[in-house]
């Protein structure tokens, strides 16, 4: 999120959401494909000086908002450390070693605090873990932060970020069993502890989040005795969680990535078996529909998205 004390003058000079980025994921094994969606147009292709340093799938994406992302962790056969960067200014990804996380994992989820840390948590490293680990946007540096671990280890968790205050992990599975739990982050302490207002409605694995960046996020799909289109919206302002159907996806679907432009729409995309279905949420009414112009470029799930000066 744009820091409202500099609103005015970063929007004159046009620093604003630009691109999204879905990268990674998973077919029948892990792939290096990164898509651009051109968020003033809604359109996504396939942008190759993007592609991931390594086939990985299972992964998570973090923005600082304004400089970097970073791709960390997932599965290639085996579980690993690995973070990729992206450098906004031209969209070229490559290895950036000193963000590895600090634990071998898949099937974690990050967010960002919007400018100054991220926080990736969760996972499994062959055991269900509430393993988080913080980057320093300043540096790219990654380490353990014991005080921000989740309170039940879960993996296959989504995430949302009001890009200024607090940071929401949400659902997952322990390890096999779906749940509803949501803890709160703190930015400015980095403590989390269980939030039970923030709980998603429906008990659930592989939802994925999103955030308009200032007032609502939004927890989309998931599985839970199958694929299901639910979406919950969380109230930033009260971190209440509760059912918004006309913010339900196109079809049923877990294992998504999402992208937000920070301020207009959000997209999800992927999912389920390696489909490419793109799904764009209005955020001035919360409506939800397809969006085939969005769709991605080859089918796959368990991707990562993110942003460029957006949460």
């Amino acid at each position: 999120m744009i820091p409202s004390i500099g609103n005015k003058i970063m929007v004159e000079f046009g620093t604003t959401a630009v691109n999204g980025y879905f990268a990674g994921g998973y077919t029948t094994a892990g792939v290096v494909t990164t898509d651009r969606i051109i968020f003033s147009t809604g359109a996504t292709s396939a942008n190759t000086v993007s592609n991931l340093s390594q086939a990985r799938g299972f992964l998570t994406g973090i923005s600082d908002t304004s400089t970097y992302g970073y791709t960390l962790g997932g599965f290639t056969g085996s579980y690993v450390v690995t973070a990729d960067r992206i450098v906004f200014s031209t969209g070229t990804t490559s290895a950036n070693t000193v963000s590895n996380l600090s634990q071998a994992r898949y099937g974690l989820k990050g967010l960002s605090d919007g400018s100054n840390y991220g926080y990736s948590a969760g996972g499994s490293t062959g055991t269900v873990v509430s393993t988080t680990d913080q980057i320093v946007f300043s540096t790219g540096i990654t380490s353990a932060s014991a005080v921000s671990n989740l309170s039940q280890a879960r993996v296959h968790l989504s995430t949302s970020s009001d890009g200024s205050t607090y940071g929401y992990f949400s659902g997952g599975a322990t390890p096999a069993v779906p749940v509803a739990t949501t803890d709160r982050i703190v930015f400015s302490t980095g403590v989390t502890s269980v939030n039970t207002v923030s709980n998603l409605s429906l008990s659930r694995y592989a939802p994925e989040g999103i955030s308009d960046g200032s007032s609502h996020g939004y927890f989309a799909g998931g599985f839970s005795g199958g694929y299901v289109t639910n979406v919950d919206r969380i109230v930033f302002s009260t971190g209440v969680t509760s059912t918004n159907t006309v913010s339900n996806l196109s079809a049923g679907r877990a294992f998504l990535g999402s992208s937000s432009d920070g301020s207009i729409y959000g997209y999800w995309a992927g999912g389920n078996g390696s489909v490419t279905t793109a799904d764009r949420i209005v955020f001035s009414t919360g409506v939800t529909s397809a969006n085939t112009l969005s769709d991605l470029s080859q089918g796959r799930n368990a991707l990562a998205g993110l942003s460029d000066f957006a949460v």
